[in-house]
């Protein structure tokens, strides 16, 4: 390999991952434009989760897509595989999709941090 081709696969790879976070940063602003609960009790209820998307040998997976079910809100994993949803609620599901990988559903509950680890 020259350094030419070793600059292309480096650029290609700085591409994508700024392609990933731009999508993250379009899913986390489609995410907080709904519309804000007018009670105080709802607003309580609502947290962030966050967390870490594996394959089956502990290695990060990047851009895997989670979803709350049911909604367009979500994000997608970053180059470490971490994630970050805002204001879900316990009684919603998280959707884990990625190529190649079983799709896996996680229930929020009480939980703050959701790791998963994917099967191919």
């Amino acid at each position: 390999m020259n350094i030419d081709s070793l600059t292309k696969q480096g650029s290609k790879k700085l591409f994508v991952i700024i392609m990933i976070q731009l999508f993250t940063y379009h899913i986390s602003i489609a995410g907080n434009l709904q519309s804000q609960p007018a009670d105080k009790s709802a607003q309580q209820s609502s947290k962030h989760v966050t967390g870490r998307v594996t394959d089956n040998d502990g290695n990060p997976l990047v851009g895997v897509i989670i979803q709350i079910k049911g909604s367009t809100a979500g994000a997608v994993t970053d180059a470490n595989g971490g994630y970050q949803i805002l204001d879900t609620k316990a009684s919603q599901t998280l959707v884990f999709r990625f190529v190649g990988m079983k799709q896996k559903e996680v229930s929020i509950d009480d939980q703050s941090v959701i790791n998963v680890s994917l099967d191919e």
